[in-house]
């Protein structure tokens, strides 16, 4: 068995890693283009006085737009800090995780990388549930951005390829 059949797994795991890394800074929420208008309205202004994020950035939120928010306006946000770096410290989780997915599949670690991209995808469910309790989606202002509709098809697509990767490993080392 050569070793290209751990190649392949590998760099498939380590390319949707790095796109998971990519989507935590892309759009996970987006204005609706009526929305849009209000924003561009009030555009300057600050959407919390401890928080460096203006009304303007409201348009396209990322999950590290939304963790940099909680974690500078916790006080503001839930009246404790405490509060806010543990709802950031999920948001970024998401990101954190990604990388080290990236990192394990990199590190030709199946196990590692089944197990950092599992708790990515917690995270990522933990953050869906947060926005989804708390009122902000579903919300006729507002829509799903794109790294929404990415993150589950990724963490399904590395899971299985980490399993491949493992597989090939075995199969390997047992003709080694």
């Amino acid at each position: 068995m050569n070793k290209n059949c751990v190649t392949l797994p590998r760099i498939l795991a380590f390319l949707m890693a790095l796109v998971a890394v990519a989507a935590f800074f892309l759009p996970y929420i987006s204005a609706t283009e009526e929305y849009s208008e209000y924003i561009a309205a009030h555009a300057d202004e600050k959407i919390y006085s401890s928080v460096d994020v203006t009304v303007g950035d409201l348009e396209e939120m990322s999950l590290f737009t939304y963790a940099k928010v909680y974690i500078q306006g916790g006080e503001e946000i839930f009246r404790s800090a405490a509060g806010g770096y543990f709802t950031g410290g999920i948001y970024a989780a998401v990101g954190v995780f990604a990388l080290l997915t990236a990192l394990a599949a990199l590190g030709k670690k199946p196990i590692l990388t089944f197990f950092m991209n599992a708790i990515m995808g917690i995270a990522f469910y933990m953050v869906n549930w947060d926005v989804i309790d708390r009122n902000i989606m579903p919300d006729s202002n507002r829509v799903w951005g794109l790294s929404y509709h990415l993150y589950y098809p990724i963490i399904a697509i590395i899971a299985i390829v980490a399993i491949w990767m493992f597989v090939a490993k075995r199969k390997m080392k047992k003709h080694a």
